[in-house]
């Protein structure tokens, strides 16, 4: 994975802990409600990786161009065709920044649960 320019980038965190959230969604809507709620806390998604383990990670810049990166795990729905459990980490800034971790998880899972058994449905925050 590389970061601007051709450089590869690194998460160095130094200290804290990250962000848990987690949420129920259809397999497709993942994506696009992690999207808007990257767009909703100002966060810039730079990379984003599937991992042979069904994991997907975000690698992520603040505006004070600080990495971050948020980890989404699909589970196994409960039933056929039933909603999906997603399990997210999230960590912001060399430091953490647990409001606004904590609003790109709040707003990932909301987001998941309006667009959940529907075509479209309009962000409301």
């Amino acid at each position: 994975m590389g970061g601007c320019d051709g450089v590869p980038a690194t998460i160095d965190r130094k200290h804290g802990s990250s962000a848990l959230g987690s949420g129920l969604s259809d397999a497709n809507d993942i994506n696009i409600s992690i999207d808007a709620a990257l767009a909703r806390a100002g966060i810039a998604p730079v990379a984003i990786e599937n991992r042979p383990d069904g994991s997907r990670v975000w690698e992520l810049r603040n505006a004070r161009d600080e990495p971050g990166e948020l980890i989404v795990r699909v589970g196994i729905p409960e039933s056929e065709g039933g909603p999906i459990p997603v399990e997210m980490t999230c960590r912001i800034g060399r430091f953490g920044d647990p409001e606004t971790e904590r609003l790109i998880l709040e707003s990932a899972a909301k987001r998941m649960e309006q667009l959940r058994g529907r075509g479209v449905y309009r962000i409301t925050w």
